[in-house]
């Protein structure tokens, strides 16, 4: 499966995207990226994830595909992901071949330094990591020719995945395609 979704990876278009936060290169929607999603909202996957980490049920899982070049300016700071009733995220690593920099830490809030930190350079493995208030993460520059390039995001609670998809289908409907991305779950 991973050699289908890297194949799939090098006919994807990218658009670079830049937030306060981070500055990425994320892929357009395909088919590849609705059968990851499809794959990540498997109960089963839910269960195992629960098992793991101990954290709440879980109702959905959302995520994008992105990648970080060392050439292109990209970052990403420090921030944490505790909105929109995230649980715990999730980063698959896709990248074709080994990249250098690009490594996930993380730090409580009020720490300067990193507490922990993982370069994730093995094609096709995952990293899980707890989202709360009290934890900030990041992942540090890409250097070299080689990109990092992730599938990405978050098991989240709060509603089930038909109605996460219902009110994104309401959303999208209700707006001028504007190109920014709001999480529905926001909105209840």
């Amino acid at each position: 499966m991973l050699a289908y979704v890297q194949s799939c990876l090098r006919d994807a278009t990218f658009t670079d995207r830049d937030d306060d936060v981070a500055r990425e290169a994320c892929m357009a929607d395909n088919t590849m990226l609705a059968m990851m999603s499809l794959i990540s909202n498997d109960g089963r996957l839910f269960d195992v994830i629960r098992r793991i980490t101990g954290c709440a049920p879980i109702g959905y899982f959302t995520g994008r595909v992105y990648a970080l070049h060392a050439d292109a300016g990209h970052y990403d700071r420090w921030h944490s992901d505790s909105s929109d009733d995230r649980r715990i995220g999730m980063s698959i690593n896709l990248s074709e071949r080994e990249f250098q920099g690009g490594v996930f830490q993380i730090r409580r809030a009020a720490a300067e330094a990193a507490h922990w930190s993982i370069a994730n350079t093995g094609p096709g493995d995952a990293i899980l990591f707890r989202i709360s208030d009290d934890l900030r993460h990041r992942v540090t520059a890409v250097v070299g020719p080689a990109p990092r390039v992730a599938y990405a995001g978050w098991f989240q609670g709060g509603m089930d995945l038909l109605t996460f998809l219902k009110k994104s289908a309401d959303r999208t409907e209700n707006t001028n395609d504007s190109m920014q991305y709001t999480d529905p779950a926001a909105t209840t």
